[in-house]
């Protein structure tokens, strides 16, 4: 067990240090796990509430999403979680930057 434990916490520091020294790095393995990139989603900010569609982290760690009407938003609070309405939100099919 103990060189089990060994191996695991040498494994995991050398990913540590891989994702620290790359920000390429660490975008590129998040955006594998990222449940809500590219999946329809709801965002909320006090009493503002938008549909979209995820895009991922950017950069600098803000959320990039898509919404309903086409407009991109970078954001870095409020909460995200996927959409589960019962009917769609109609998304336009033009696209404009925020």
């Amino acid at each position: 067990l103990k060189a089990l434990l060994t191996v695991l916490v040498e494994q995991i520091s050398a990913q540590v240090g891989v994702l620290q020294s790359d920000v390429s790095v660490l975008l590129t393995e998040w955006q594998k796990h990222d449940y809500l990139c590219n999946q329809r989603l709801t965002y909320t900010s006090g009493s503002d509430t938008r549909y979209g569609i995820g895009l991922g982290i950017t950069p600098q760690g803000f959320y990039r999403f898509l919404d309903t009407m086409g407009m991109e938003h970078t954001i870095i609070g409020g909460q995200l979680r996927p959409w589960n309405g019962t009917t769609d939100p109609v998304f336009s099919t033009s696209s404009a930057a925020a």
